[in-house]
């Protein structure tokens, strides 16, 4: 993953790959989830600020849940990828064992994803600052 691009990724990335301690790796993960899904809502929110018809923030509004419906879908995925469960029924409650790695996993899952939606919108609409926040004093579950 390119980390040159956005001080998101130039901040976490480096450290949630050097990580050698559990704790501190799944901290990371699922502070990245909670940065980018910010960062997200704040590019939406400028974006909505700028519209001027009823028009252009109802496709806003479907861009925002096509981004939940994916976030949604690539964790369902992800979960069954990674516990390799796809000789269990669905229904079968073990097949949803899972302990706090893998949810920290799945928050960089979705971070990753709220991350591409939001850089999408960044480079393709002229105005848009980054937010200005120490990353090292954020902290998200």
């Amino acid at each position: 993953m390119d980390v040159s691009g956005n001080p998101i990724d130039a901040y976490f990335i480096p450290r949630i790959n050097s990580s050698s301690a559990e704790v501190e790796r799944r901290e990371l993960q699922d502070t990245y989830r909670g940065v980018w899904e910010a960062e997200y809502e704040n590019v939406i929110v400028w974006i909505t600020s700028k519209c001027q018809y009823q028009d252009d923030i109802d496709k806003l509004m479907k861009y925002v849940a096509s981004v939940d419906e994916m976030i949604a879908a690539a964790r369902n995925v992800m979960l069954s990828e990674w516990l390799d469960v796809y000789d269990m029924h669905p229904d079968d409650p073990d097949r949803n064992s899972w302990g706090n790695g893998t949810r920290s996993g799945l928050n960089q899952v979705t971070g990753e994803i709220y991350r591409n939606a939001a850089i999408l919108l960044i480079e393709h609409c002229e105005g848009y600052e980054y937010r200005e926040i120490d990353y090292s004093k954020e902290h998200y579950e």
